[in-house]
């Protein structure tokens, strides 16, 4: 078993080495990255490694470029850990994030919380 962090909001969950990131987040009743299609072909559930090593599964290069796959971009529906693993949450949520804060709306891992479960 290795610890998966998220991020910016300080979800921690426990994931073994033969379930996605994606698949252990939901095993446990965690919150954090997105939920899509779970196999690897919409991109709803992009994250970038920063702390770490996963072994990857088949992802479409529609939703993770050939760039995008050398920063550490993955799908967490196909990343399978090998470590303990630190992702942090694609730019285009990530902003989402950002902009719900600064509305005042929320605070920090609580607006994280919020757009996931599609709260306004």
């Amino acid at each position: 078993m290795f610890e998966v962090e998220i991020d910016g909001i300080g979800e921690r969950y426990l994931c073994d080495a033969q379930q996605s990131l994606l698949h252990g987040m939901e095993r446990l009743g965690k919150r954090g990255i997105p939920v899509g299609c779970r196999s690897g072909g919409c991109g709803v559930c992009k994250v970038r490694v920063i702390a770490g090593a996963c072994r990857l599964g088949k992802m479409s290069r529609a939703c993770v470029s050939e760039q995008e796959a050398q920063d550490g971009v993955v799908l967490a529906c196909r990343a399978y850990p090998e470590s303990h693993v630190r992702v942090a949450l694609a730019e285009k949520m990530q902003r989402c994030l950002n902009r719900e804060a600064a509305r005042g709306r929320i605070e920090g891992g609580e607006a994280q919380k919020r757009i996931i479960q599609g709260d306004k």
